[in-house]
């Protein structure tokens, strides 16, 4: 679901301007979009809607101590029941939630130790593509890059009036995913299930190679303006994207 579409991603992105404008640490504001995108709680959505989310603090590559008792009440409040049922991140796990305390412990104190140095690279020329290297570089935010890719998504929208070139760096930067992978098989003439799960670097060039490919055929034999705003991570100026449109497509 595009993020203008979708009140989950509102509140978040809510809750993070309101809390990054007050103190504009970039380096705590990539904390807590990790922390809220890799949570997925309902109830963690609804605190954030009423202002009862803690603001995560990082200081000398650390959570502080203040930020690390309101992590443990949270998880306290919540029973334990961190994720949502349906997502499986983990699917070799036989029991829900596929992902536990322990492991989004590990992943935020890896983000910690990295914050810093990621707010740096933010702020340096070709922001996104760089910051997705490094974030895939930390356990757990490599593979096909989704998770990745939330992040910066989030990073965008509450960053954007900083970053005069955003969307310019966004047009020709994409995460290809399973779904739109399979449609690209279609069009390429490859069986529906090639390649789908391949992480590897040649695979993923060639599927963002694709996608601009069928991006600038859709420009060049189309009068459909709006096409010229595509972009292939996820987000444009208009809120359209090729690979949502895969994605949605690969499920008829």
């Amino acid at each position: 679901m595009v993020r203008v579409t979708d009140p989950t991603s509102q509140t978040l992105l809510t809750h993070f301007a309101a809390n990054y404008i007050r103190e504009c640490d970039l380096a705590n504001l990539i904390m807590n979009i990790m922390f809220l995108r890799n949570t997925m709680s309902r109830q963690v959505v609804k605190w954030c809607l009423e202002g009862g989310m803690p603001w995560i603090r990082v200081e000398h590559g650390r959570i502080v101590e203040e930020s690390q008792h309101a992590l443990t009440e949270v998880f306290l409040k919540l029973n334990g029941a961190v994720f949502f049922t349906s997502v499986e991140p983990q699917k070799s796990r036989a029991k829900c939630p596929r992902r536990g305390w322990g492991e989004l412990v590990s992943e935020l104190v890896s983000f910690a130790g990295k914050a810093k140095a990621l707010a740096a690279v933010w702020r340096r020329a070709n922001g996104v593509e760089n910051l997705a290297i490094e974030i895939r570089k930390i356990s757990g935010f490599g593979g096909k890059g989704f998770r990745m890719k939330e992040i910066l998504l989030d990073l965008v929208e509450v960053t954007r009036a900083e970053i005069r070139d955003i969307d310019d760096q966004l047009v020709d930067f994409g995460v290809v995913g399973p779904g739109p992978r399979r449609i690209l098989n279609w069009i390429n003439g490859r069986r529906w299930f090639d390649n789908d799960q391949d992480t590897s670097p040649t695979a993923e060039r060639m599927y963002i190679d694709e996608l601009r490919g069928l991006r600038g055929f859709l420009i060049e034999r189309t009068a459909v303006d709006e096409l010229r705003n595509l972009n292939l991570l996820g987000f444009s100026k208009k809120q359209t994207n090729s690979e949502f449109a895969l994605a949605a497509n690969s499920e008829h």
